[in-house]
């Protein structure tokens, strides 16, 4: 039954957070971010104005922090720490959380456009501006993707780009920001929401990036939807704490 005091701390605006947020502890090990969760924490923090701290009550040990936005209008990215709470001698039986200040980050603004270019057989280039994938007349295409990410010292988080599987065309190679980069598929998604192929991206802030993927027709793809999916922050996958959209872009394929 120690009280335990802490600050909470908005890295964007560089203030410090008296209220609109929600700090939970769980026991260690507990993960509230996982995509299934189900769990109640074992108290939740309270601001007192009079010490000018966040305050709760634990017995000593190690804990899972999860800070969370509760505002009507939520910008900040939920944050997880492993938190530990000393002993003391003092009579009073306060304690400071180690670590003492927790911080959290405002989410940026993204935005996404894409060109199209599909392999000119004469050329030998990738020259022939398209609006989506002809499958009936083209079988080599390369896409740009531009990300557009707006607000200063906001970020995306990292995460997934997801590009979708789809039967008859085949990812050949990737460049992210010019950069060649893995391209994985992910089959499954039971254990996060998503499948399709995906790449990599690291912490985004304001600025402009790029993902150039090169596709090939390997069968004879029906008409449909093509999308890219801007998964951001895959460290938390439950879905009580994304309270963001996720940004998608799309193209059609046709089978002309």
């Amino acid at each position: 039954d120690l009280t335990v005091r802490f600050k909470i701390m908005d890295d964007t605006t560089g203030t410090v957070l008296t209220a609109n947020v929600q700090p939970a502890f769980y026991s260690a090990g507990v993960d509230p971010f996982a995509y299934t969760f189900t769990g109640s924490p074992l108290t939740v923090g309270a601001y007192d104005s009079a010490s000018g701290e966040w305050l709760t009550v634990l017995d000593m040990g190690t804990y899972t922090l999860v800070v969370s936005d509760t505002a009507t209008t939520k910008t900040k990215y939920p944050e997880k720490v492993t938190v530990s709470v000393p002993g003391t001698n003092e009579d009073d039986m306060k304690v400071p959380l180690n670590p003492y200040m927790i911080h959290m980050v405002e989410r940026a603004t993204p935005s996404i456009t894409h060109s199209i270019y599909a392999y000119n057989e004469t050329s030998g280039a990738y020259d022939i501006s398209a609006a989506g994938f002809s499958t009936g007349t083209y079988s080599k295409w390369m896409v740009e993707w531009r990300f557009s990410i707006a607000g200063l010292n906001k970020v995306i988080k990292s995460g997934r780009i997801y590009l979708t599987d789809y039967t008859g065309l085949t990812v050949t190679t990737a460049y992210l920001d010019g950069v060649q980069t893995s391209v994985y598929l992910d089959d499954d998604a039971s254990d996060d929401g998503m499948s399709g192929y995906y790449i990599v991206f690291p912490d985004w802030q304001a600025g402009t990036h790029y993902l150039t993927v090169y596709f090939q027709k390997t069968g004879t793809p029906s008409a449909g939807t093509f999308t890219l999916t801007l998964f951001e922050y895959y460290a938390c996958l439950n879905t009580n704490l994304r309270w963001w959209t996720d940004q998608t872009d799309t193209f059609s394929v046709t089978t002309s």
